[in-house]
């Protein structure tokens, strides 16, 4: 059995074993099918017409993450109105890390770490959100305003919740999990590096999701409270960072399994493309 088949069956029994699992709350939403380019064509035509950016979610359907976001975007009270003030929403299929990648890439993208993978783009200066695009892939746990003081602040749009909140040095935690510094190669394997630095900052945030649960309080960046003049009430950062490193996690046999799967994924998926009758 292959491993992405494997990664399909256990997918399967956990949302079959979870009470509320996230196929039943969010639906699909995104098309394997569709045109992607077309997409976010119509979406940055949109977007310049309305003044707003493209906000542009690189997930799958398979993803509750992926799902989730996107759901959450949609329906949450927090975060609708500051995309629907702000933003063009623009879900396009990537699979399994395998498809539509030149979408990703005509971004300065390189690489999809993870889905969701979320690219944010002015339509006319192009990319605005190069150093967190694989924040979110595990945007499900992440905290409601974490993500709204995110969105506010890459349109330039005021606080849309009042403070005070909790604040957390994102880099420092992220820079911190222990997983990450067992697995840096210190410029011999760039590629490893980037995929682990995105990863612990997408945990990160996932920790801060949890702890502002867990505390009943509103947990964001450092950095987007004081770009949004919230109040603060008290630095997260160590408590965070001790929640991040409960989660420990083998990253290049992670990243090799990735890989793996997408490469499955693709000839797979090649295999049963129709011929084009040139053979």
């Amino acid at each position: 059995m292959s491993s992405r088949l494997i990664l399909l069956v256990l997918s399967m029994l956990a949302l079959l074993a979870a009470p509320a699992c996230a196929q039943d709350r969010y639906g699909e939403v995104y098309e394997a099918d569709a045109d992607a380019a077309a997409l976010i064509d119509a979406a940055l035509g949109q977007a310049a017409a309305e003044d707003k950016l493209v906000l542009i979610l690189f997930g799958a359907n398979w993803c509750h993450d992926s799902r989730g976001l996107a759901h959450r975007l949609m329906t949450d009270p927090v975060l609708t109105p500051v995309v629907e003030a702000h933003y063009v929403l623009t879900p396009i299929d990537i699979g399994i890390r395998h498809r539509n990648l030149d979408q990703l890439q005509r971004f300065g993208v390189a690489a999809a770490y993870g889905t969701p993978t979320l690219v944010i783009a002015d339509p006319q200066a192009g990319l605005v959100n190069a150093g967190t695009v694989h924040d979110w892939r595990a945007s499900d746990d992440a905290g409601t305003e974490d993500i709204a003081a995110y969105l506010a602040v890459l349109a330039g749009a005021p606080a849309p919740f009042e403070g005070p909140v909790a604040s957390v040095h994102i880099n420092a935690a992220a820079e911190g999990w222990a997983s990450r510094a067992e697995a840096f190669t210190h410029g011999d394997n760039e590629a490893l590096d980037a995929y682990a630095a995105g990863l612990s900052r997408s945990l990160t945030r996932l920790a801060m999701g949890r702890e502002a649960r867990a505390g009943d309080r509103a947990i964001v960046s450092r950095a987007d409270a004081q770009a949004l003049g919230l109040a603060v009430s008290e630095d997260v950062t160590s408590i965070v960072l001790e929640r991040l490193n409960r989660i420990r996690q083998d990253i290049p046999e992670r990243r090799a399994r990735e890989l793996e799967e997408s490469a499955e994924a693709r000839a797979e998926e090649s295999a049963s493309s129709p011929s084009d009758g040139t053979d």
